[in-house]
């Protein structure tokens, strides 16, 4: 549920704001476990919302926390809208499909030494 979520994140708090390029693999693994039982009904949203999206670029984007170690934030896209290609330098981002269907690319920096 999200109250473990976030009593996980609480308990994680100290480790998550001075990781550096990555998380410690139990944390982690913590970390995607509470995730992955995160329901779109959980948040309140669901594909009715995405339907109320009038930006432009097809993308809704709603905050659930903000704090100086982490933000958590729910995206909503309508079918065919798309997410620039961007880095997050310093941050490690987990992600998780709540409904519908998402095609995703990613790419890692590959050093030329």
């Amino acid at each position: 549920s999200l109250m473990d979520l976030f009593q996980m994140l609480r308990r994680a708090r100290q480790i998550l704001g001075t990781a550096t390029a990555e998380l410690p693999q139990e944390v982690d693994r913590d970390l995607q476990e509470h995730l992955g039982r995160v329901k779109a009904e959980d948040l309140r949203v669901g594909e009715d919302d995405v339907i109320k999206i009038r930006s432009r670029t097809g993308l809704g984007y709603q905050e659930v926390y903000s704090g100086p170690d982490m933000t958590v934030c729910i995206f909503l896209l309508r079918a065919g809208a798309r997410i620039p290609l961007h880095d997050h330098p310093g941050m490690h981002v987990r992600g998780r499909l709540l409904f519908g269907r998402m095609a995703v690319a990613s790419f890692d920096v590959v050093s030329s030494a």
